[in-house]
């Protein structure tokens, strides 16, 4: 029988979920079918992938090419789904998984891909089956529904849409606190970049954190720049800021607020190939006070699309203008973002879950003393959350709204909004 070759369609989200196997390493994989041949022909010497598929016209059709391959096991693992279609909310009501959900396998897999049927119920699995540092991947995160069990993992980042038809987007998460990162093998690290407003009390602000850059022998650009005549101004400006040092530096970029302290050299972003990082305060609330933009083309429309929305709502918040230009940006296309851990943006005075000697960036939020200063006043306009944007933060996808009218249609009855997260 013919075998359709494995197209260029989604071929990031497959080479980022091979970046993350170890040389030795067991690949578990639930459906991904076609793609399934592309991880087999790019097995790292040593390491296994073990390939599950309920569809026996699909398995027949693809377990003869696999095992041509070595260390590549293949397993038929009928499920008693009747008309049930892959990817609908009712999967998840079958009784009978006939040991799709490998029951008494052993542990200690390093990346596990859940695609294919019963996802909820895979996911929970693979918690069980991951290896420490390991990593799970869930193909179509974009649907509401797989939000419960995303929460019971620390998230790593999120792919955005592979470019094919369905518009699937790829999430990946696993035990640990501290994320994995793609790595390029020049392994430089960004240069650090802020401005200051001149002849404000922000100068001293940015005189700290362009010591603590200089005593790690950090490369760090800081700039004077007038006031905009407010505070919410000067944040706004952020985005056309970045815009050009970006492209006159061509270099990747960490931005930090000039009331913020490097404690450590940032080596999580050393050499990282993602497009975009940063973390998210509760889990859910863009923190732009650490922006890493790498010099990709998905960085650039980010940017772009930033300093569009900045200037269109000049007086909202920069990373509320942050997170709604990354909205518009993942759904659409493949951004690749990393969700950088607690210890990257470290606000002084609130507690984290990483000790002092583990702090990388630290901010003092000097806004709380100088925001009167530059505005004038001490009106507070902070902005108030959607509700459906926590939600959809939280579990690192656009909103409901801008999903596909299938993906809207099929979203399960009666699922719980997910609890609080651990902060990645």
């Amino acid at each position: 029988m013919d075998i359709t070759p494995v197209s260029t369609v989604g071929q990031r989200h497959r080479e980022l979920i091979l970046s993350r196997l170890p040389a030795d390493g067991r690949l578990l994989v639930w459906g991904a079918r076609d793609a399934a041949l592309l991880f087999a022909e790019q097995l790292p010497l040593g390491a296994t992938l073990h390939w599950i598929e309920h569809d026996v016209r699909e398995y027949r059709r693809l377990a003869p090419h696999l095992r041509a391959w070595p260390g590549v096991r293949s397993l038929y693992c009928p499920v008693e789904h009747g008309s049930l279609a892959e990817g609908t909310a009712a999967e998840d009501t079958v009784a009978e998984e006939g040991g799709y959900l490998l029951p008494g396998a052993q542990n200690h897999v390093d990346v596990i891909v859940v695609d294919g049927l019963l996802r909820h119920r895979c996911l929970l699995r693979a918690i069980e089956l991951l290896a420490p540092g390991g990593t799970i991947f869930l193909h179509d995160a974009q649907r509401e529904r797989y939000d419960l069990a995303k929460s019971a993992l620390v998230e790593y980042g999120e792919c955005g849409p592979c470019g094919d038809p369905s518009g699937a987007h790829l999430w990946w998460g696993g035990l640990s606190r501290s994320p994995v990162v793609g790595r390029s093998t020049d392994g430089v690290l960004p240069l650090v970049v802020n401005f200051y407003t001149a002849n404000t009390g922000y100068e001293a602000e940015a005189r700290k954190l362009q010591e603590s850059c200089r005593a790690l022998n950090l490369e760090i650009y800081s700039e004077a720049v007038p006031s905009q005549g407010a505070w919410e101004l000067n944040c706004a400006y952020k985005a056309r800021f970045l815009l050009r040092v970006w492209e006159h530096t061509k270099r990747p970029v960490l931005w930090l607020d000039a009331d913020a302290v490097v404690r450590r050299v940032p080596e999580l972003l050393r050499g990282a190939t993602c497009d975009f990082a940063v973390h998210k305060v509760y889990g859910w609330q863009f923190a732009s006070g650490t922006v890493f933009l790498n010099q990709t083309r998905g960085a650039e429309r980010l940017l772009r699309r930033w300093v569009e929305r900045s200037a269109a709502t000049p007086s909202v918040w920069d990373q509320v203008t942050l997170d709604l230009a990354w909205e518009d940006i993942v759904r659409e296309q493949p951004l690749e973002t990393l969700w950088l851990p607690d210890n990257y943006t470290k606000i002084f005075d609130r507690p984290s879950q990483f000790g002092p000697e583990e702090v990388v960036i630290e901010h003092f939020q000097a806004s709380r003393r100088l925001k009167k200063e530059i505005s004038g006043n001490n009106e507070d306009k902070r902005p108030v959350s959607d509700p459906a944007l926590r939600a959809a933060r939280s579990a690192s996808r656009p909103r409901r709204q801008f999903l596909s009218p299938a993906d809207r249609g099929t979203l399960d009855r009666g699922v719980h909004q997910p609890g609080r997260r651990r902060d990645s």
